[in-house]
């Protein structure tokens, strides 16, 4: 696929890392589970490296780093393994839309990412203190940035999760604080919004 994508290697080179060894001997690559982390040269370079994928679960090690996409499905083999009908963007020869998909989204993120890095990286270099790469640190940076997203909204959750759960430790929960709303167990004057899974309930 490397070689597909970057025949010349100007894009990649040598710097992909590939994962996904069976844990098991009468496993194949595609049933193993498959926990990745930061290796083989990164060690150490967590304050500026940026991982992309389309699943947090597979990162435990790494999650703020982790930039977490919308999944790409491209080829029938992706569709049929997701349960999707119709045909796929190859077979009707057509990728995502240019300016609005998802591989742009992303890059447009990134950019301003490496943008906010470097102008911190300018004003407090390494050298300045020990305390100095807090501030260029691109998992600070992704954390205030998703803060921003849902900055002000007061969430209250309705029949998503389960009575004798903990409502804290639950993803949904989690998701919406680092994401920068404030969430409740039930609705006041500070609420904005309601996530439910059906109307009718004395919260809807």
């Amino acid at each position: 696929m490397v070689e597909l994508l970057d025949p010349t290697g100007q894009y990649f080179g040598g710097r992909v890392i590939a994962q996904g060894v069976p844990t098991a001997p009468d496993e194949t690559p595609g049933d193993a589970v498959v926990f990745k982390r930061l290796m083989q040269g990164l060690e150490g370079r967590e304050p500026v490296v940026v991982i992309v994928d389309d699943s947090s679960t597979v990162w435990p090690h790494d999650r703020r780093n982790l930039f977490v996409v919308e999944r790409y499905i491209y080829f029938p083999s992706s569709r049929k393994r997701f349960g999707m009908q119709g045909k796929s963007l190859l077979e009707i020869d057509r990728d995502e839309c240019p300016s609005r998909g998802m591989l742009m989204t992303a890059m447009r993120i990134f950019e301003h990412l490496h943008e906010q890095v470097f102008s911190r990286l300018h004003v407090a270099p390494p050298s300045s203190s020990p305390d100095a790469a807090a501030v260029w640190d691109i998992r600070n940076i992704m954390a205030a940035e998703k803060r921003q997203v849902l900055a002000g909204v007061c969430l209250v959750f309705s029949r998503v999760i389960p009575l004798e759960a903990n409502p804290r430790q639950h993803p949904l929960w989690q998701l919406a604080e680092q994401f920068g709303a404030v969430c409740e167990m039930q609705c006041s004057d500070n609420t904005t919004h309601v996530v439910a899974t059906h109307g009718g309930t004395e919260k809807v």
